[in-house]
C-alpha cells in the first residue's frame, strides 16, 4: 500500500514528468505533431463541422440520452423494478444539482466517441458510501490514466482519484483502460471530406467560373497581358452577384472546366458520408443519405442501429453503472441497472403496434406493462395476467383441461 501512496504524491500537479504521460494524456494535435501531421488530418473541432460526422455523433449520444433507465432487482426468474432507490434519480431525473440525466448522459457519450473517454466523478457518502451525484469531468482536464497495482487512477486539474470514484465510459480502446478518438484513426478520411467540402463551397461561390484563358489573333506585349489579366480576375472573383467581362474586338474568353480528378473530389462528399458512417458504426440512412429509399430498407436500419450501434453503449453504461454505483450489499442482492432500448423502435404506429400484439400474445409482456411504456394509467388488475395462446400448449396441458372440463 506504500507503494501506491507514493506513486500518488508523485501525481500531485507539477510533478507529472513530460516522459510518463500516457497516451490519454497526449492531446490529438501533439499527438498528430510527432506523426507529422498531413495538411489533409483535422482536429476535434474541424471534425464537427463537417455534416456527416456531427450528425453522427449527435445521433448516438441522443440515443443513448432520451433511453429510458432503471434500477431493477433480480428475485428468482422474476425482475422487479425499484423505483425509489437513490440511483433510480440520478440515471433517471438528476445527475447532479447543475445537470439534469439527460445531457449528462449526452455529453459522456459525446466525449467517449469524439474524445475517446467519457469521464464524470462519484459523489458518494462517506459513511455509506452510497453514490449521491455525478460530475461530468471535461476531456481537457483529464491528464493521465495510470495502472498501479492492478488499479486504475485518474490524474486531473482537480487532483487524482481511484477508479471506485470514477465512471469511464471509453470509445475504442486497445489496451482496456485508455480510450482512443475516432477522430485519431478517421483524421484522413475526414480531412479529406473537409477539403471536398470546401473545394465545392468555393466552386460554387465562383459560379463555376474556375480558371481561363484568353485568346486573340493581335499580338500583346507583356506590359498589356499583365493589365488584362488583372482586370479580368478582379472582375471574375468580385462579390457582385453579376460577373461580365468586355474584352478588346478579337478577344476571346474560354473557360477551363474541372477536370476529372476535380469532379470526382466533388463526388467526394457522398464518398466521405460513407467512410463517416463507417467509423461511426452507423447506418448512412442516418447520416441523411437516401440513395437507398424503401420502407424494407428504413426498418432493417432501425433495427439494425439498434443492435450494432446503439446495444455495445448500453453494454459500457450498464457495466460500469452496476460495477460503481452500487454498494457490496446492494450487488449481492442482485441489484443492476437497465436501459430500455425499445423507444428507439416505436416511431412507426403500425410497426409498434405489430410488437406490442406479438409480445403480449407470446406472453412475454402483459398488456399493462405495454399501457406502462406508452404512459398510460394501468388498466386494472385483469391487465396483469400473462396472456398464452392454446395452440403453444402441451398436448398432456389439452388433455388436462379437457377432462377438468
Amino acid at each position: 500500500m506504500s507503494n501506491i501512496t507514493e506513486v500518488l504524491q508523485s501525481l500531485i500537479p507539477g510533478s507529472l514528468s513530460s516522459g510518463s504521460r500516457s497516451a490519454a494524456a497526449l492531446s490529438y494535435d501533439s499527438l498528430m505533431a510527432m506523426m507529422g501531421r498531413s495538411k489533409n488530418k483535422v482536429g476535434h473541432s474541424g471534425a464537427l463541422t463537417l455534416a456527416a460526422y456531427y450528425n453522427g455523433v449527435n445521433q448516438i449520444a441522443n440515443d443513448i440520452a432520451k433511453l429510458p433507465k432503471s434500477v431493477m432487482k433480480k428475485v428468482g426468474k422474476s425482475r422487479e423494478p425499484i423505483s425509489d432507490h437513490p440511483v433510480q434519480f440520478l440515471i433517471n431525473r438528476e445527475a447532479s444539482n447543475i445537470i439534469d440525466s439527460f445531457t449528462f448522459h449526452f455529453i459522456m457519450t459525446l466525449a467517449a466517441i469524439h474524445r475517446g473517454n467519457g469521464i464524470a466523478l462519484r459523489i458518494s457518502d462517506p459513511n455509506t458510501g452510497k453514490t449521491l451525484a455525478l460530475e461530468f469531468l471535461h476531456p481537457d482536464k483529464l491528464r493521465d490514466i495510470r495502472r498501479i497495482e492492478n488499479q486504475l487512477f485518474y490524474y486531473t486539474d482537480l487532483g487524482v482519484f481511484p477508479q471506485a470514484d470514477v465512471i469511464h465510459i471509453m470509445g475504442f480502446t486497445d489496451n482496456g483502460y485508455i480510450g482512443k478518438s475516432v477522430i485519431q484513426y478517421a483524421a484522413e478520411t475526414l480531412g479529406i471530406a473537409k477539403s471536398a467540402q470546401a473545394f465545392t463551397s468555393s466552386t460554387f461561390e465562383n459560379r463555376g467560373v474556375g480558371f481561363g484563358y484568353v485568346t486573340t489573333e493581335k499580338e500583346v506585349k507583356a506590359p498589356q497581358k499583365k493589365i488584362m489579366e488583372d482586370s479580368i480576375n478582379n472582375k471574375l472573383m468580385g462579390d457582385t452577384p453579376v460577373r461580365t467581362v468586355m474584352l478588346d474586338e478579337g478577344m476571346e474568353y474560354k473557360s477551363i472546366s474541372l477536370n476529372m480528378a476535380e469532379a470526382e473530389l466533388i463526388e467526394q462528399n457522398k464518398f466521405s458520408v460513407i467512410e463517416i458512417a463507417r467509423f461511426l458504426n452507423i447506418s448512412p440512412r442516418k447520416l441523411k443519405d437516401y440513395s437507398i429509399n424503401n420502407y424494407a430498407s428504413a426498418y432493417q436500419d432501425a433495427t439494425d442501429h439498434v443492435n450494432d450501434t446503439i446495444t455495445p453503449w448500453i453494454k459500457k453504461w450498464t457495466q460500469e453503472y452496476n460495477r460503481k454505483l452500487f454498494t457490496a450489499q446492494e450487488k449481492a442482492a442482485d441489484l443492476y441497472t437497465h436501459f430500455s432500448d425499445s423507444v428507439l423502435l416505436r416511431g412507426d404506429m403500425t410497426t409498434k403496434a405489430n410488437y406490442y400484439s406479438k409480445l403480449i400474445f407470446s406472453g412475454v409482456v402483459n398488456r399493462n406493462e405495454v399501457r406502462a411504456w406508452e404512459d398510460l394509467n394501468s388498466g386494472g388488475p385483469d391487465l396483469d395476467e400473462y396472456l398464452t395462446p392454446v395452440n403453444l400448449q402441451t398436448e398432456e396441458q389439452i388433455k388436462n383441461k379437457i377432462e377438468n372440463d
